[in-house]
């Protein structure tokens, strides 16, 4: 459940960033803002479930890819690339200024590589539901 939380918070907080920076049709935007939702939650998910990920993926777990930090700075990279290539390509963008800002996609990236660190502060002031 953390996972999905954080995700949600993040993909939110995408969605948000996106509305600011693109110059589309308000509902092109939150449509594109709702696909790359279901892809911040992905990677949030892989950030927070280090452990999974070596199951699945084992050859990971060999040398210089084994270190948990390295993965997830690797998924933060993979997740600003993904988002700041999935804000440029919706139906009505008008020119250079309708991505979303750089700045945003590598600050959506940091908070799913930091997204179990964040979990420790955020984690404990939600209702008992949520954890």
């Amino acid at each position: 459940m953390p996972a999905v939380v954080m995700g949600a918070i993040i993909g939110i907080a995408n969605v948000v960033m996106m509305l600011k920076d693109e110059s589309g049709p308000g509902g092109s935007t939150i449509a594109h803002g709702a696909g790359a939702f279901i892809g911040v939650l992905v990677l949030t998910f892989l950030s927070m479930n280090y452990g999974l990920l070596l199951g699945w993926f084992p050859a990971l777990a060999n040398g210089f890819l084994g270190n948990e930090i390295v993965i997830r700075i690797g998924l933060g990279f993979i997740a600003a690339v993904y988002v700041h290539m999935h804000s440029g390509a919706f139906k009505g963008a008008r020119g250079a200024g309708s991505h979303e800002a750089w700045i945003h996609s590598f600050g959506l990236g940091i908070l799913i590589a930091a997204s179990p660190y964040l979990w420790l502060l955020i984690g404990p002031m939600l209702p008992t539901w949520m954890q």
